[in-house]
């Protein structure tokens, strides 16, 4: 029960921190000014593989950007694309590059590519399958305008939830945004996601850009991140805003969600600051210790069941003052109604993911074997 006791205090003190530093964090002027970033142009670069079904919607909500179309441009990199992807960006307006075939590390070399080929020095990056809101551009240039960060996180998001696990994901991403901004703002944790990042193009290449990441698959975002943090202290933020928010569709079957943890997963330990290892390691712990507890009930009785109950108690409290915090600034609480449910699909899902991404060092990602 001690041990039990304490694991619960340590995950609820991690929560409790990050909420504090999320409410710190200070929001862009809302609208953005017009004569904000006056003078700033900005590529916005979109690797796309096999996004034929979902790259019209994307590259039709760039020209739908309150900020000037004159001030931008949209670079999409086919990445060896087997469908119409390259041909459908083309017609809507995108400069089209092609990525040679390669190997490994497909996404970074695509980003790469583009910033060879970017015209402007300040860098958005976002996926062929987001949709972003009108004023997206304009929050992410009136944040870098106010304070002149090197590297900016934004938010992203699903929509159009058809069934529980993806209910459960939209509600699981809305958390990791609020401990995304919070440890950017307390300088702990370096989480962003590709889908909705910025940075300066001096900025990436004064840190080697990926030349030291090229042999993990995944993590173009925040190994850059990381670097950018190391070389330049102090100059990253997040865009707390859910109008800079991009949306995406959440992964519409167990198979493919699980890839894409793992394919996540698989850079964790590349990762070894201190923040790092307390915030993927406590909750790991709590998961396996509640399920642990619940397996030895019929050993050790009230004993057990006890410890069970105080560890999940304790994790349930945290994650819904984390959550219902996340659904109130997304406009989001529709999704509180799947709490319950979430909570059950997080356990096993914290617990086996976690688990699994030691041995399981292959996944598959579009059409790709990778390791």
């Amino acid at each position: 029960m001690c041990l039990a006791f304490l694991l619960s205090v340590l995950y609820c003190s991690l929560i409790g921190y990050s909420l504090w530093g999320w409410h710190r964090i200070s929001m862009p002027a809302s609208p953005p000014s017009p004569s904000l970033g006056a003078d700033l142009f900005v590529s916005i670069l979109i690797p796309a593989r096999n996004e034929a079904l979902s790259i019209k919607a994307c590259l039709l909500a760039l020209q739908r950007q309150s900020y000037p179309a004159h001030r931008f441009e949209v670079i999409v990199i086919d990445d060896d694309s087997t469908d119409h992807t390259a041909e459908l960006a083309a017609q809507y307006g995108a400069k089209v590059l092609h990525l040679p075939k390669l190997s490994r590390a497909h996404k970074k070399a695509a980003i790469a590519l583009g910033l060879q080929h970017a015209q402007g020095q300040f860098i958005v990056t976002t996926d062929a399958d987001t949709l972003s809101p009108p004023h997206w551009l304009s929050y992410l240039v009136s944040c870098y305008e106010a304070s002149h960060p090197l590297m900016m996180a934004a938010p992203v998001g699903f929509y159009e939830e058809r069934n529980a696990l993806e209910r459960f994901q939209s509600l699981d991403f809305l958390g990791m945004m609020v401990l995304t901004g919070a440890g950017i703002q307390q300088n702990t944790l370096s989480l962003c996601n590709g889908a909705n990042l910025a940075y300066e193009k001096a900025a990436f290449m004064a840190v080697g850009g990926f030349a030291d990441s090229g042999h993990y698959a995944s993590g173009d975002d925040m190994f850059l991140m990381q670097k950018i943090k190391h070389r330049f202290p102090g100059r990253l933020a997040f865009v707390k805003h859910p109008e800079a928010m991009v949306l995406t569709r959440a992964q519409a079957t167990w198979g493919s969600f699980i890839s894409q943890r793992l394919r996540w997963a698989s850079k964790m330990g590349a990762f070894y600051n201190g923040a790092t290892l307390l915030f993927t390691a406590v909750p790991f712990l709590m998961c396996w210790a509640i399920l642990m507890g619940v397996a030895a009930i019929p050993w050790l009785g009230w004993t057990a069941a006890q410890a069970a109950l105080l560890l999940f108690g304790a994790k349930a409290l945290a994650d819904y003052c984390l959550l219902r915090t996340a659904c109130r600034f997304f406009g989001r609480r529709d999704l509180l109604s799947s709490f319950w449910l979430s909570q059950f699909f997080h356990l096993i899902y914290i617990a086996g993911i976690g688990l699994a991404s030691f041995f399981i060092k292959k996944y598959y990602w579009k059409g790709r074997s990778l390791n």
